[in-house]
């Protein structure tokens, strides 16, 4: 199996998955993107509730009843609060071993003479 038919199956893949676990996914990874920004930890969680929000409403269909914008807007919150327990429960243990994303991470020593 080639590296064109493993990226055709991938792309399938990601075609016929439920839009909730892409934008759950997407989230963690602009979560990842924006730790590595000038903006501050404490603020990713409610930046990261914001744009759940705004990208839910904006392509999810929309549900038959009352305010479809408003459970639309509370659905995408709870995808924010999904992807940030994903990153909590999983993603955090795994920064570890990504390189740049370790929390405690020293720049190297320089050597002694």
């Amino acid at each position: 199996m080639d590296l064109i038919d493993v990226i055709k199956q991938v792309a399938e893949q990601i075609q016929t998955a439920p839009p909730v676990l892409l934008i759950i996914f997407a989230l963690n990874g602009l979560g990842l993107l924006l730790k590595k920004t000038a903006l501050p930890n404490r603020l990713i969680p409610s930046t990261l509730c914001v744009i759940g929000i705004a990208t839910t409403v904006l392509t999810l269909p929309l549900p038959s009843g009352r305010n479809p914008q408003v459970i639309l807007g509370v659905m995408g919150f709870l995808f924010a609060v999904v992807a940030w327990l994903f990153h909590l429960t999983l993603l955090r243990r795994l920064e570890k071993f990504i390189p740049g994303f370790a929390e405690d991470e020293q720049p190297p020593k320089p050597p002694t003479p």
